[in-house]
């Protein structure tokens, strides 16, 4: 089953076509949308925090 360099990133490359994308069946962008950017955003704010934090700064 080995393969060779060319047909492994070529493989690599069709996975990566953003017009390929796949998501779950009954997927419903609009009901986990809103979900999802809210945890998006507190990861975003939480890492920012951090940074102040390591550069010696305060939260806050």
């Amino acid at each position: 089953m080995a393969k060779s360099e060319v047909e492994l990133l070529a493989l690599l490359r069709e996975f990566d076509d953003p017009e390929r994308l796949e998501r779950p069946l009954h997927y419903d962008r609009a009901a986990t949308g809103p979900p999802r950017d809210a945890v998006q955003r507190q990861v975003l704010e939480d890492l920012a925090a951090a940074e102040i934090v390591t550069r010696g700064g305060r939260v806050g």
